[in-house]
């Protein structure tokens, strides 16, 4: 399955950057495992985002872990905010920018009965 990026781009379409595969041209699979569900920042100098950039390489669909995961909006400084069994999405900032919220899903154990 082809990896996912997150992309900037000028508004005259110009300036097609990946920030979370920099090293990766436009159309290529990219490196960092899958990302998605970006939300900027309210004062657009950070970007949140669902990754399970962590996994192994050979994770099956089914064992995705997904993480919440925050960078500068040029794509530095990525930084992993959370580390949890269940798989994390939907980052979110809050209006003033001070942090950021997700949705948690919890793995899947053993059923009784």
């Amino acid at each position: 399955m082809p990896r996912r990026d997150i992309y900037i781009v000028n508004v005259h379409g110009t300036g097609l950057t990946n920030l979370t595969s920099p090293t990766q041209s436009p159309g290529q699979t990219g490196v960092a495992g899958d990302n998605l569900r970006c939300d900027w920042s309210p004062k657009a100098n950070a970007i949140a985002f669902a990754s399970n950039r962590h996994d192994p390489a050979d994770t099956l669909p089914a064992g995705r872990n997904d993480e919440i995961y925050v960078m500068n909006a040029d794509g530095t400084d990525v930084v992993r905010l959370t580390d949890a069994a269940g798989s994390d999405a939907n980052p979110a900032w809050s209006p003033k920018g001070a942090r950021s919220r997700s949705r948690v899903t919890a793995p899947a154990g053993p059923k009784s009965g």
